[in-house]
């Protein structure tokens, strides 16, 4: 059997160029804006599943995981924060840490502006 005669049981958002499974960063809903009717419904649960992904170009450890990257639309100064327990740093203490030039998932991304001013994805 061919891969085109396989039947069709990956469902909706399997297509890493839908836009609304797999947005760029300027197309992440904002941190809690539930009227972003592509993602949530009236009552602010989510009305589908997405997935942020970007390539890591830089690596900052300062008192948390901050990760520059570039997502599928090349923007190149999107940050991704970690306020996870630990600040992310339990990523930098397995056998293979991430490294530039790694893809980073995010499911369920919302953009957030951070005190320092920059913008980025926050993940907790």
């Amino acid at each position: 059997m061919s891969t085109t005669e396989l039947p069709q049981k990956l469902g909706e958002g399997s297509d890493l160029q839908d836009r609304i499974s797999f947005p760029t960063f300027a197309d992440c809903p904002q941190l809690r804006d539930y009227n972003d009717d592509r993602y949530f419904t009236s009552s602010g649960s989510y009305l589908r599943h997405w997935c942020f992904l970007g390539e890591i170009t830089g690596i900052a450890t300062f008192s948390r995981l901050v990760l520059d990257v570039k997502d599928t639309a090349s923007r190149e100064d999107t940050r991704v924060a970690c306020y996870d327990n630990d600040g992310g740093m339990s990523f930098m203490r397995r056998a293979r840490p991430p490294k530039v030039g790694d893809t980073v998932a995010v499911l369920y991304a919302q953009t957030k502006a951070f005190l320092d001013g920059s913008i980025g994805i926050r993940v907790e």
